[in-house]
């Protein structure tokens, strides 16, 4: 197990990370889906005509089709940057928390599975809602973001199990 000592500290620990993601899958809702000042007028003012012309000029099925948009710098670098970075980056703890929490999450398929579905989630969310625009690619790259979590959550965990095995061997 990554975290060793008493199960006091261990508890203590838990509680904290589940209050830490906690906080982090609030603060995704925010980001993703009430991320304009009206979001709330949105969801009143929506009817189906809105919706329906929503899902055809705004939305983005074709997997790859986005990104390529920001690859060939039409949209702008710092958009193009900011928009992929942040759908990687708002994911990344996903990836990073969930192992440290259940046991059971320790394996690269799980975390994928689990990003994979939180985003689809959201992105239907904001297809039906028009809190946002459905875009495969945010799935992708929301995806990408668990799967380098969950990287760096192994690296972390070989260096810190490594170091705990030299210092109980002096």
């Amino acid at each position: 197990m990554i975290f060793r000592g008493d199960s006091v500290k261990n508890k203590t620990f838990k509680t904290i990370l589940w209050i830490l993601f906690c906080l982090y899958i609030l603060l995704l809702i925010k980001v993703i889906l009430f991320k304009y000042p009206m979001s709330v007028e949105i969801l009143k003012n929506n009817n189906m005509a809105n919706l329906k012309r929503r899902i055809l000029y705004f939305s983005n099925f074709i997997p790859f089709r986005t990104i390529y948009e920001y690859s060939t710098g039409d949209i702008g670098f710092n958009i193009s940057v900011s928009n992929i970075l942040g759908n990687i980056i708002a994911f990344m703890p996903l990836g990073f928390l969930l192992p440290l929490l259940k046991e059971r999450l320790k394996e690269l398929k799980k975390i994928f599975k689990i990003a994979f579905i939180i985003s689809l989630t959201f992105e239907v969310i904001q297809l039906i809602t028009g809190l946002g625009q459905f875009d495969v690619d945010d799935i992708i790259l929301n995806v990408l973001g668990g799967v380098l979590g969950f990287l760096i959550y192994k690296i972390f965990y070989k260096i810190y199990d490594h170091s705990f095995v030299a210092n109980k061997n002096k």
